[in-house]
């Protein structure tokens, strides 16, 4: 606290609403007054921050791979708003789950207009009798990601339509295989199992290849050019042809390209995860990016010496 008066008598900006409490029943007090008066705030907020005030006592608690262990973020109860479920579609991820969504009528909820929302799985949508056709209250699961929390049963009119289950592919036709509580295309050709891959390989927290959304990823395996991940390193072969494609020109081509060769610069642990390797998130890709040092160890390893590394099961 002393850290940001400091700061603001520097002329800084500092937020006008922070406070030091000595005990609980202050801090929930606080917490009670934000959670009531958050729309009074010229900005949107999704919770508050709480940290230990003393230096040395934040020294001493010290950290976890992703966060302090002396702060913690408070999340207010989720801004619910009620909408009509248009229809249910399924989706196919990188994995080749198949996943029930939910389409929506355009609402606005928290500064963004929300048309879809996920449904996560078969359970989850018939222990709450979801059907296509309900009024659904719909929250932001985190304050980001929309979700739909239940139906209104009582403003049913009587032609909604009870879920049932895909049991093939919305893509490839193939039979789904259930595993645990979802659904999966187990076809290894499957398009949309190969879009979703490459889309996670240029994603942000991936290879970072700037540009290259969904949309376009789409279009440029439908068209040839992005059929796998190395694909994207030949694509400069391509870019006369690319250029005469409609909604680019020379500029935009350039810059897709030009983070192409960017990405080549990445970290081991960015190309770990990028590659979709099942069970290795962002942390596990760490872990072995830092006990391996380069991908041609990794991939000589034997089952004993991933065993040996400390959080890897």
């Amino acid at each position: 606290s002393e850290a940001l008066e400091f700061m603001k008598k520097l002329g800084f900006a500092v937020n006008d609403n922070i406070t030091k409490v000595d005990n609980l029943d202050d801090l929930l007090s606080y917490v009670a007054y934000w959670t009531e008066n958050r729309n009074s705030l010229p900005y949107e907020i999704d919770g508050l921050v709480i940290k230990v005030d003393s230096l040395k006592d934040q020294e001493t608690l010290g950290f976890t791979a992703k966060y302090p262990k002396w702060a913690t973020a408070y999340k207010f109860p989720a801004t619910r708003v009620l909408t009509k479920l248009k229809e249910i579609k399924f989706t196919v991820g990188r994995t080749g789950q198949v996943t029930p969504n939910a389409i929506l009528e355009p609402v606005r909820l928290m500064g963004s207009v929300i048309s879809k929302a996920t449904l996560h799985n078969e359970e989850y949508i018939k222990s709450k009798d979801i059907r296509a056709g309900d009024i659904v209250s719909i929250i932001k699961a985190g304050d980001v990601i929309p979700r739909v929390e239940e139906s209104i049963k009582e403003r049913r009119k009587g032609n909604e339509q009870p879920f049932v289950m895909t049991d093939v592919c919305p893509i490839c036709g193939s039979k789904l295989v259930k595993k645990d509580s979802s659904y999966y295309c187990v076809n290894q050709s499957c398009d949309a199992k190969h879009i979703e891959k490459i889309i996670h390989f240029a994603s942000r927290d991936a290879m970072n290849i700037e540009g290259f959304g969904e949309q376009i990823v789409e279009d440029f395996y439908n068209m040839g050019y992005l059929k796998n991940f190395l694909d994207f390193y030949s694509l400069k072969q391509y870019k006369n042809e690319l250029m005469t494609l409609e909604g680019f020109g020379e500029k935009s081509i350039n810059g897709l390209l030009n983070s192409i060769e960017e990405s080549k610069n990445n970290s081991l642990e960015r190309l770990l995860f990028a590659l979709g390797i099942r069970y290795v998130g962002s942390k596990t890709a760490n872990i072995l990016a830092k006990n391996f040092g380069n991908i041609r160890d990794l991939m000589e390893a034997d089952i004993e010496t991933l065993l040996s590394i400390r959080d890897i099961g």
